[in-house]
């Protein structure tokens, strides 16, 4: 069916009136935009039912949908991510890691929870909400809730009954439960999708007369001058449950008109068009760019509403700028980003799984900067799951050997012969400078990662434990599949041998080699078995829609405190487990993604993650020397020193990985040997 002309206009009026409504709360007078929340916010949900056709949930459909508006909300949230860091700079003064990754992980659990205005999910108290952006989650939940009950029934009666219950549904559960992704205000929307799909089905607007339209400003006038004008979608709430709809239609029937006023006009129809991305760059203006147009207004003259509505005319005008720019960009840029797609694709290694090497980029980064002065915040969400992800990524490539000493051989071979060509490098070097060469040798001789009830005089052997703790896994799982010889009694072993962990950290019982908490974790590394075997990451690579299953179970947990296994901090044992697993689908999901997407930024976590085992080698050995260096030019506590020893350790870490790659390469290629 042919597009209507005057939709665009109406999404052009609309949009603009978003934008007017929040600039525009310190105007005083008659000129206010309060309206908005009654009429515009609900003439959205209407038009997107006007423009609806039936179609069945299908996987292609969801990630379609997801595409189209999941994928610009998340961008959005990374730009507000990375300007914020901006103003922390500029306008804070701050350039302390402590304060860019508190900002960091702020940022982050608002995109998790996707809230217009509510700020508390029951235990979770965000202190914050998301802004303008919520309506993308909320679209999406409503085009889902109406296509399922559209593949349901025909019945366009049965069809209104179950979106007004749904409706009210959402309305209730929001004054006790507000929930994440504004799902609440996509039920409320539900019913408003059911209102545009029947004002289209029965082709309503050319039924039109002139006393239609009284009547609707009647009502209009009244639900404005009485305060029914209150469908506050951002919060799943109306100021009364009855009046405030018709008040809402209403306005809808003025919109109408006045779209079809100038059905031959170019720029409210071209704003249209773009709506949405002017809502993405509104939203990043006023939660990012708004002081500095304050900064700019106070060194002028103007006072009062005069320096309102400057403030109103520059955002209006930042937002289509900024909006215009990014689709020119998008249609300019679009073959270059083909092509570019086209020689990385060509390039990757064929032979590895390269979100996985993705993930582990992102991983190991994250944690490497947890070793300096970071937010505690921060540290949450990194020690979340990212030891975890380590340790089930190791499991999902596990292949069951011949014998546990063949096992052994292979691992010994991976892992203890780094660790030991690390510590004998330090050994050596300390052999020349320092009369501690003992307690060093006992130090990496026992691996302690930190100490509790036993040995407590030993020194902590460092981040490179980790190299031992994974050993230790890799050999016991071996062992258990071995022994117990079925999956229900290698579940059972696994469970057993990790509660049995558990209980040593919490006691204190903390042993060489990191080894009561690798029974912990062992279950983490059976978990990566399953996730192979039963394919669960190329299910989440498949359906988008996971996203939304996953975030709230790790945010709850990250809200929960965490856990860190260096100081067996295991948190709540099972919401610990459900929620690392999440985090670690969900990084998948985002390495799939920019492997799919940005081929330059996947290409380079790729390399950080194919040669983690020796970026944190290097970490070990030359942390204090490069500190040392870049300590000449910057303070340690700020983010310029952390970049700088960062990016060397990174850098040094590849080239060694590299290097003895394709050292073992051409060895393995001049003895005729296999690689496999």
């Amino acid at each position: 069916m042919k597009r209507e002309k005057w939709i665009d206009n109406a999404k052009g009026f609309l949009i603009l009136h978003v934008i007017l409504v929040h600039v525009s709360e310190e105007l005083t007078g008659l000129w206010t935009f309060r309206y908005v929340f009654g009429t515009i916010v609900p003439a959205f949900f209407i038009l997107s039912g006007y423009t609806m056709k039936k179609k069945k949930i299908s996987r292609e459909f969801l990630n379609d949908r997801f595409s189209r508006l999941i994928q610009p909300y998340l961008y959005t949230c990374f730009a507000v991510m990375i300007m914020d860091l901006f103003n922390c700079w500029k306008l804070n003064d701050d350039l302390s890691a402590a304060a860019l990754t508190g900002s960091v992980a702020k940022d982050l659990l608002l995109s998790f929870m996707a809230s217009g205005s509510v700020k508390t999910f029951g235990a979770i108290e965000i202190g914050k909400a998301i802004g303008a952006i919520w309506f993308l989650p909320a679209l999406f939940f409503t085009i889902l809730i109406f296509q399922f009950f559209l593949n349901q029934t025909e019945d366009d009666k049965l069809l209104g009954l179950l979106t007004s219950v749904t409706a009210l549904t959402g309305y209730l559960t929001a004054r006790f439960l507000f929930l994440p992704f504004s799902i609440q205000s996509g039920m409320q929307g539900s019913f408003l999708l059911w209102v545009g799909y029947e004002i289209r089905k029965y082709r309503l607007p050319g039924q039109i007369r002139w006393y239609h339209f009284v009547t609707a400003q009647i009502i209009l006038l009244f639900g404005f001058y009485h305060g029914y004008c209150g469908y506050s979608l951002a919060s799943a709430n109306l100021y009364d449950l009855f009046l405030s709809v018709p008040v809402a239609l209403s306005g809808f029937v003025l919109i109408y008109l006045i779209s079809r006023a100038d059905t031959k006009g170019t720029f409210l129809s071209y704003l249209g068009k773009i709506s949405l991305t002017v809502l993405c760059t509104h939203l990043f203006l006023l939660n990012t760019v708004s002081p500095y147009f304050r900064i700019f207004l106070e060194g002028t003259s103007l006072e009062g509403n005069a320096r309102v509505w400057a403030y109103i005319v520059m955002h209006v005008a930042a937002a289509i700028l900024c909006a215009v720019i990014i689709e020119q960009l998008r249609k300019h840029l679009s073959p270059l980003h083909q092509r570019t797609l086209a020689y990385f694709a060509g390039r990757q290694d064929t032979g590895r799984d390269f979100p996985v090497d993705i993930a582990k980029g992102i991983f190991i980064i994250s944690i490497i900067v947890c070793y300096y002065p970071v937010a505690q915040s921060f540290r949450r969400i990194v020690f979340s799951c990212s030891t975890a992800a380590f340790v089930a990524f190791s499991g999902y490539f596990y292949r069951s050997s011949a014998s546990v000493s063949a096992a052994l051989k292979k691992i010994t071979l991976t892992l203890l012969l780094p660790y030991a060509a690390s510590a004998a490098v330090i050994l050596f070097h300390q052999s020349l400078h320092s009369p501690h060469l003992k307690e060093t040798f006992l130090r990496y001789l026992l691996g302690m990662s930190n100490s509790k009830n036993i040995l407590t005089g030993v020194p902590t052997v460092g981040p490179t434990g980790f190299i031992l703790l994974l050993f230790v896994i890799r050999l016991l799982y071996t062992a258990l599949d071995k022994w117990t010889g079925n999956q229900l009694r290698l579940t059972i072993a696994v469970l057993c041998v990790s509660v049995l962990g558990l209980t040593l950290g919490k006691e204190g019982w903390w042993l060489p080699w990191s080894t009561d908490a690798a029974f912990c974790l062992t279950v983490f590394y059976y978990i990566g078995t399953l996730l192979r075997k039963h394919e669960i990451l190329a299910l989440a690579k498949k359906w988008n829609i996971t996203y939304f299953l996953l975030t709230p179970v790790w945010a709850y947990m990250i809200y929960r405190g965490s856990m860190e296994i260096s100081a067996r901090n295991y948190g709540d044992y099972g919401v610990c487990i459900l929620g690392a697993v999440s985090g670690i689908i969900i990084v998948y999901m985002l390495s799939v993604y920019l492997g799919a997407n940005l081929p330059l930024i996947a290409s380079l976590l790729g390399i950080i993650g194919k040669n983690t085992l020796w970026i944190l080698i290097v970490h070990e050995l030359l942390s204090e020397k490069i500190h040392s260096v870049a300590a000449l030019r910057f303070d340690p506590k700020y983010a310029p020193f952390l970049i700088c020893s960062l990016a060397a350790k990174t850098l040094i870490g590849i080239l060694v990985g590299e290097s003895l790659s394709l050292f073992r390469n051409s060895f393995l290629k001049r003895k005729g040997i296999s690689e496999s």
